[in-house]
């Protein structure tokens, strides 16, 4: 069985695109996970290791491993079912997502470790009103913690904007605004692997803001995949989302999670 967490590591290493047709995967809702050698087999020992012969797969080959695993549409799923195709096709999916594999286990380590930080300070709150705690075990706690805390509390925020003159009417203005935020949030699903959100726009008529937060984000893969992808754009600030809004990050973190999820 699938994980939540692992359902979005195996989303995002596959840049939520169908691995088979391409098409992107917009809402984590909409995908489904394929098992490229069908999940049936375990049932079925015998066929089993006929395919591992046919296939020349190892023979240790697990068929939950995440290098079996790929996001899927809905229609390619249903069309693939539980049939192997070729040799040569089987194997090149296995290839694919063989190189996954480590993309989705890191994914997978940077959100556990998200998520374990404020289920910990919940812990910790619990023990310490039922008197299982000393001062001195808390303390200890929290230094653990602490590094956790701050990628679920305090992600970075980085605001982008983009100009245009003479709107006709502010139909059309609102109009290129939603054209533009689906562009960007395009280019951060297809260019980046870490977590994002929203966390507000600007429409003054003229131009275009959107301020949003990026959590566990990678900045050579900003640099190298996504900056060039955004060229029409201006970076005007980038801060960490505390240092802006005066509190905590976690309810948007979270609520993103339960979107995704």
């Amino acid at each position: 069985m699938v994980s939540k967490l692992e359902r979005l590591s195996i989303w995002n290493a596959y840049n939520r695109k169908c691995f088979y047709c391409d098409i992107p995967i917009p809402r984590i809702s909409d995908m489904q996970v394929d098992h490229i050698f069908s999940e049936d087999l375990e049932e079925k020992p015998e066929k089993f290791e006929q395919v591992k012969l046919q296939y020349d797969l190892p023979s240790d080959f697990d068929l939950q491993a995440y290098y079996n695993l790929a996001c899927s549409c809905g229609p390619c799923n249903r069309k693939k079912s539980n049939k192997q195709r070729e040799k040569q096709v089987m194997l090149t999916y296995y290839s694919i997502a063989r190189e996954k594999e480590l993309i989705i286990k890191n994914l997978f380590d940077k959100y556990k470790d998200n998520i374990k930080a404020s289920k910990i300070l919940a812990s910790i709150g619990s023990l310490l009103e039922r008197k299982f705690l000393r001062p001195k075990e808390v303390v200890e706690l929290i230094h653990i913690v602490e590094e956790m805390e701050k990628k679920v509390h305090n992600p970075v925020t980085i605001t982008f904007t983009i100009f245009k003159e003479n709107f006709d009417e502010y139909i059309q203005y609102y109009k290129w605004c939603d054209e533009n935020l689906n562009e960007i949030i395009n280019k951060i699903q297809n260019n980046l692997s870490c977590l994002y959100a929203i966390c507000d726009d600007d429409r003054d008529g003229e131009g275009f803001g959107v301020r949003i937060a990026f959590w566990g984000l990678n900045w050579q893969e900003f640099s190298e995949n996504f900056a060039p992808e955004i060229f029409d754009w201006d970076i005007v600030e980038v801060m960490n989302f505390f240092d802006f809004y005066q509190r905590s990050a976690a309810d948007l973190f979270f609520s993103v999670e339960n979107d995704r999820a």
